[in-house]
């Protein structure tokens, strides 16, 4: 996920990607999901997501029960 800096173009931020290389000081390549287009970012702008999180994140939020 990426979250973005002061440096990163907004039409980024909030995007899911794939990291398809890592560079030197401490940046990535990243293969946008959905136009598969390509990007070159820092590590401080990304965000690690599991594939969970993803799904939680596209879907509304629902409170879960304790049935105990």
């Amino acid at each position: 996920m990426i979250k973005g800096n002061r440096r990163t173009p907004e039409k980024f931020v909030g995007k899911e990607a794939i990291i398809t290389s890592q560079c030197l000081n401490g940046w990535y390549l990243l293969k946008i999901i959905g136009s598969g287009e390509d990007v070159r970012l820092q590590y401080r702008s990304l965000r690690k997501i599991l594939s969970s999180e993803a799904i939680e994140d596209r879907c509304a939020s629902h409170p879960i029960q304790n049935n105990s």
